[in-house]
């Protein structure tokens, strides 16, 4: 065998290697799913597979629709009416919308973790302060200073629990995704302060569907990580493998959404 055919299998053998080891690299990285994405995206960018592949996705689309929005809503209301409608009207059209619902005679949760039936004390206590604060509005504390007292006694309890000192501090928010949102703009922020101008954040595949919506406003690249089969929860060691100089958090919850693993 010459040198130059030995030299050439060798380069055969070297780009084997590295192209085995990209693979791998980008499984750890992006899982199955994430080779999966890959896959139908180039698909799409091929002369004759375009169209396949678009139609059989807008056929998974419509049926997903379907499924959670039904066929339609003969009944919708699509335009202002020209007069209003009575108060008892209104209530019992709300009444039998919420009756369809059928919500809290199963095992379904929706992010719901208390009794639904408003017989415990807590569900009681609940309505009857929601209805008390109900024309109130924190973005005036100087009008509504009770509101800025309960906001700064509860940010203080979280900073108790995660054992913060004087210097932290917290704000209330509308809920989940407002929650990510600013924890995502506040760590994009720290990181543009220490130099990182590409920043990284560590999730597992069945993080909330805000941290997407958070990465995508405030250009942070999300690294997706497969959930545990056992758990489906976070590997630690998938984990460790991916960090980078420009991560800037691992994001994780308790319970995880939407398996609920704590």
């Amino acid at each position: 065998m010459s040198k130059v055919l030995k030299a050439i299998r060798l380069l055969e053998h070297l780009l084997f290697a590295v192209a085995v080891s990209r693979v791998i690299s980008f499984l750890r990285k992006y899982g199955i799913a994430g080779v999966i994405k890959g896959l139908v995206s180039s698909a799409r960018n091929v002369p004759g597979l375009k169209n396949v592949v678009n139609n059989e996705l807008s056929k998974e689309v419509r049926k997903i629709e379907e499924k959670m929005l039904g066929k339609g809503d003969a009944e919708a209301n699509v335009e202002l009416p020209e007069a209003g409608y009575p108060t008892d009207k209104v209530f019992n059209m709300a009444k039998r919308l919420h009756d369809d619902d059928n919500f809290g005679t199963g095992k379904a949760w929706a992010g719901i973790y208390h009794d639904v039936t408003g017989e415990e004390p807590v569900g009681k206590l609940q309505d009857e302060i929601w209805a008390l604060y109900n024309n109130s509005n924190s973005l005036y504390p100087g009008i509504f200073k009770s509101c800025r007292k309960f906001e700064a006694e509860i940010v203080q309890m979280a900073v108790s629990l995660l054992h913060g000192n004087e210097s932290c501090c917290g704000l209330l928010t509308s809920g989940g995704t407002e929650s990510i949102l600013i924890a995502v703009l506040g760590y994009r922020e720290l990181a543009l302060q220490r130099g990182i101008t590409k920043p990284e954040i560590i999730c597992c595949r069945n993080a909330h569907g805000a941290l997407d919506k958070a990465a995508h406003y405030f250009g942070v690249k999300l690294i997706k990580l497969e959930a545990k089969a056992e758990t489906l929860s976070l590997d630690p060691s998938s984990v460790k493998s991916v960090i980078t100089r420009n991560t800037i958090a691992v994001y994780a919850s308790a319970p995880s959404f939407p398996s609920g693993v704590v």
